[in-house]
């Protein structure tokens, strides 16, 4: 029989743990206070006491359940040892999945590896192998792994050859830019200096609130801007101006910058280095 997420799941793990010999504590406290389903006080033929909070989800990798009890116990004293435990949802607690379930809690209890550790995560599938995780380096991941997911998802699509062709008639010359907003001779610096190995493009979009976009050459090809890049007071001015949004904000300001290569490995785009406004 397949036993589903939710309260139903848990209640038939504890009872399937406690019929197999452990002794377990389980309250409400536990639970809205701890975020612990239930905590392994003793295990079956063992005269030790122990206090091993354990979490029971059948949902893979969700990075805000994850988060929440990572941080319920980093600080936590109501148990010395906490299992973040993600079961699939048709684990079959009646043929193996129970057995699996204690081996996975009883390992972590008494491995060595684990001797030093405090929290850590484990995941049970379906033919009731398992393995264990570190659960803080698990959150880092999925967070970086959402932000670059979101960053693409908001990249802007690359101009057609027909608007490059519009583009570099519009700024082909190195005609100054159009403002966003009127700017003060006296607010800003002068422009640095251009270099020989200097690429110039146009600033399509860019995420005020993060302080990203994404700059497009007459070739088509894409660059990562990051405001951190921008050397040039008068761009960084521009760049106050554009608007908050959720996706980056679509604007048309040309641009010069040197190509600083791929930030960090697995980068989809080479990172704009020494950005600055391109003006006659």
């Amino acid at each position: 029989m397949n036993f589903k997420r939710g309260f139903d799941f848990e209640d038939r793990i504890c009872t399937k743990l406690e019929s197999i010999g452990c002794k377990l504590q389980r309250d409400q406290r536990l639970d809205h206070k701890y975020k612990l389903d239930f905590k392994v006080i003793a295990f079956p033929d063992n005269p030790g006491t122990y206090s091993l909070g354990v979490q029971v989800t059948t949902k893979r990798d969700d990075y805000e359940k994850q988060q929440e009890f990572e941080a319920s116990q980093r600080n936590s004293n109501v148990a010395q040892k906490a299992l973040y435990l993600e079961l699939n949802s048709n684990l079959d607690l009646e043929d193996g999945g129970a057995l699996a379930v204690l081996n996975v809690i009883a390992g972590y209890q008494f491995d060595r590896r684990f001797s030093d550790v405090k929290i850590e995560g484990a995941v049970i599938y379906p033919d009731y192998t398992y393995e264990y995780f570190d659960l803080g380096q698990r959150i880092i991941t999925i967070r970086e792994n959402n932000r670059q997911a979101m960053a693409e998802m908001n990249r802007p699509t690359p101009a057609s050859p027909l608007q490059m062709d519009q583009l570099a008639a519009r700024y082909g010359n190195g005609a100054a830019p159009m403002p966003l907003q009127p700017l003060a001779a006296s607010a800003v610096a002068a422009p640095p200096l251009p270099s020989v190995n200097e690429i110039q493009a146009l600033l399509t979009a860019y995420k005020r609130a993060e302080g990203f976009g994404f700059a497009t050459t007459g070739s088509g090809e894409v660059y990562f801007v990051h405001v951190n890049a921008v050397i040039d007071d008068r761009l960084r001015e521009q760049l106050q101006y554009v608007p908050y949004s959720e996706a980056p904000y679509s604007i048309e300001i040309p641009v010069s910058f040197i190509d600083g290569g791929l930030s960090k490995p697995g980068a989809k785009y080479r990172a704009a280095k020494n950005i600055r406004l391109r003006s006659a």
